[in-house]
């Protein structure tokens, strides 16, 4: 099964140089919980700002293999970095070649950047969302289309953290620590009747 899992903003920011535009401890929470021991696809970009993820099964997408060239398969920590130039429907069937040879059931989870989660939506069965309800400073936007799901499972919460202001007169520093509003959204892909 094929999952996406992200942040986004109310004006539909997921980044900002290179990194999230906040710090939300239950974000990040919540998606350690979701890809602990699952295979996680994302672009060049979004791994070089990644901290450790151990204990997943982390591929990434690159246009370019020679940045990839010093990837390593490293197996004591579960983690596999693959030189990945292909399009995203052969990865997903590497992982879910990767699961029969290992005899596991892991899912996929498409982690981003926008490039990588725009090409890749047409093949997502659930999509895990943090909705931060807030207008954000960023230059990442993502704008996720979900006229083939259906919302199955909502959470609000009001949480602390920090984060990058719309208004902002200070760029790339995060606000102090505050009450936000966020919301976790589970949303499902319609079965489509064959009447």
């Amino acid at each position: 099964m094929v999952k996406a899992i992200l942040a986004i903003s109310d004006n539909n920011v997921i980044g900002l140089n290179g990194s999230l535009p906040w710090h939300i401890k239950e974000d990040l929470q919540h998606f350690k919980k979701l890809t602990l021991g699952q295979h996680c696809i994302c672009g060049y970009n979004t791994y070089l700002t990644l901290p450790a993820l151990p204990n997943r099964y982390l591929w990434v997408v690159s246009r370019n293999l020679s940045p990839l060239s010093k990837f390593k398969v490293n197996t004591s920590i579960g983690t596999i970095l693959q030189d990945v130039s292909s399009s995203i429907p052969l990865l997903i069937r590497s992982c879910a070649e990767f699961n029969r040879e290992k005899q596991k059931r892991i899912n996929t989870f498409l982690i981003g950047g926008a490039s990588l989660l725009s090409s890749g939506w047409q093949y997502v069965d659930e999509i895990f969302l943090t909705r931060i309800h807030e207008e954000v400073q960023g230059d990442t936007f993502f704008e996720p289309d979900f006229s083939n799901f259906i919302l199955t499972a909502e959470e609000k919460r009001v949480v602390f953290g920090k984060i990058m202001s719309k208004d902002s007169a200070t760029p790339n520093l995060l606000g102090n620590q505050r009450e936000i509003k966020i919301t976790f959204q589970t949303y499902t892909r319609a079965k489509i009747n064959d009447d």
